[in-house]
């Protein structure tokens, strides 16, 4: 049964009124999100920079795993820069989540899994075989200007990779055609994968279609 996790009173009180007493600073709080039942999720209180978050709002549904239990909060977001977990517990202050013994966390329906010592999206997910997504933070010099030369601001967006974990390889690919029809083992799979790809009218530049045919493959290879 999923448990709903709430911020222990001390904490809260702490959180709310340290400054207007000046009695506590942050150094001194010993920063955990605990359960109903006693499950304490450790991490650390860390400022509202401006980083890159996969969720546009702080207003989501989270489900968080360990070993193979799960409880759920809301207000909780991706760090795609640190490739970490938020919550936000102020307007300009963050809890930042120690992922050392969270198997997977899930928000608004999009499960995360650890892989080395990154999270992926899992897109697809049977028998062993993934088909998992990166997110990565691109980069972008400023422009020189022609009139003086001087350089504008330089500007950080979200990319995404999309990787094949299957049979302990694993392989990046693109939304293109050729990369995906290169997953095909030979003449026969590729000519039966065409016509799916043409019978279900399936781009290979949208992320969803892309899910259904690298399904289709991994099934048929």
């Amino acid at each position: 049964m999923k448990k709903n996790i709430i911020l222990i009173s001390f904490f809260y009180f702490i959180i709310n009124y340290s400054f207007a007493q000046q009695r506590v600073t942050i150094n001194h709080i010993q920063s955990k999100l605990i359960t109903n039942e006693g499950v304490e999720f450790t991490g650390e209180l860390i400022d509202v920079n401006d980083d890159l978050y996969a969720f546009d709002s702080w207003d989501n549904e989270g489900v968080i795993v360990i070993n193979d239990k799960q409880y759920s909060l809301g207000n909780i977001n991706f760090n795609v820069t640190t490739n970490k977990f938020n919550s936000r517990i102020k307007r300009d202050q963050l809890f930042l989540y120690n992922t050392a013994n969270i198997d997977a966390i899930s928000i608004n329906n999009h499960l995360f899994k650890k892989m080395g010592d990154s999270f992926y999206e899992v897109l697809y997910e049977d028998n062993g075989d993934q088909l998992l997504k990166r997110y990565d933070v691109k980069y972008k010099a400023g422009s020189v200007s022609r009139l003086n030369g001087s350089v504008g601001k330089p500007t950080v967006s979200i990319e995404f990779r999309y990787l094949i974990n299957s049979e302990a390889e694993i392989k990046m690919i693109e939304l293109t055609k050729k990369s995906i029809m290169d997953l095909t083992k030979n003449e026969q799979n590729l000519n039966i994968f065409e016509s799916f790809v043409e019978t279900e009218n399936l781009s290979y530049r949208k992320e969803d279609d892309t899910i259904k045919m690298v399904a289709f493959i991994l099934k048929n290879s």
